[in-house]
């Protein structure tokens, strides 16, 4: 009896190993052959296996392979084209309703499978914060309303060269999103950000000095405050070259800033088109503020 009870488990477990591994190829399947929104190299009926194979013909030494796992949730697959170290294109992929959506392309799919851009680096490094908030701030122009009221965000420090290369050319920039299932709002720096002084052959970025930067962001409309983004992000992104083919592109600080976004919320004045613009708008949240007193906020680069 005993050996007939072991029999039928390895019978059932191959069963299912088999039934998994036939779901995981309609995953591919399925993925190979959606179409994506828009066009690819101006073809219309191009799909992602098209778009996966012109990815593997840019580099052919890099091997790429297709790979399709459970998401965490049990609900979708998620199916890869990528090399030995993860990088690559990623989709969710239904089976039964036969959809399938880019995660590389969407901020909250991205987020919620882990995909993110920012992992840490040991390159360069934000320090000496002295301002570091959200607030309310009246803009006009082609971005916003005239004079209508708008969330930005300001952050003000240095960051420190800890490479040994002498940069010779480098842009700072940064942007607020509030990330919601089906649409990303963002706020990316104005005209004003950047670093104070340029960087160029004449006046190079040197190995263990720092540079002054500022960043305010655009305006997002104060009507948002009405409404809890899954994702609330900030982060700074480096460009930085020298004159014989060192290049850094990359996030260097990456706050999850929901909590605040809650705060910033309840003590905001409600959204209104009537508001008087002579009146101060006040509520700015954690002034001068470090910006290690962030839950899971980085402040270092990705390798």
């Amino acid at each position: 009896m005993t050996k007939i009870l072991i029999c039928l488990l390895i019978m059932f477990s191959f069963l299912g190993c088999h039934i998994l591994n036939n779901d995981e190829k309609e995953a591919i399947e399925v993925c190979q052959k959606a179409k994506p929104e828009g066009l690819i190299f101006g073809i219309s009926n191009s799909t992602w296996l098209d778009y996966a194979n012109s990815i593997a013909k840019e580099d052919p030494n890099k091997k790429y392979v297709w790979q399709a796992k459970k998401s965490f949730d049990n609900k979708y697959f998620i199916v890869d084209f990528a090399d030995s170290n993860g990088w690559g294109q990623h989709w969710e992929v239904d089976i039964e309703q036969k959809i399938v959506k880019n995660i590389n392309q969407n901020e909250y799919l991205t987020r919620k499978y882990g995909y993110r851009r920012f992992d840490g680096n040991d390159e360069f490094e934000v320090i000496n914060l002295k301002q570091n908030e959200m607030k309310t701030d009246f803009q006009n122009g082609y971005w916003n309303n005239e004079n209508m009221p708008s969330i930005v965000y300001i952050i003000k420090g240095s960051v420190i060269n800890k490479t040994n290369i002498s940069i010779t050319n480098a842009t700072i920039s940064g942007g607020l999103k509030l990330i919601f299932k089906e649409k990303t709002i963002n706020g990316n720096a104005n005209y004003e950000s950047g670093f104070k002084s340029q960087i160029t052959i004449n006046n190079p970025w040197e190995p263990n000095t720092t540079r002054e930067f500022f960043i305010k962001t655009r305006g997002i409309d104060k009507i948002y405050l009405g409404y809890i983004p899954e994702y609330v992000i900030f982060n700074v992104s480096l460009k930085a070259t020298d004159p014989i083919g060192y290049s850094f592109y990359k996030d260097i600080v990456e706050l999850d800033l929901k909590e605040k976004w809650k705060s910033f919320k309840l003590t905001s004045a409600p959204y209104s088109p009537n508001i008087n613009t002579n009146e101060n708008v006040t509520p700015i949240i954690e002034k001068n503020e470090d910006i290690n007193k962030h839950e899971d906020s980085t402040i270092n680069s990705e390798n």
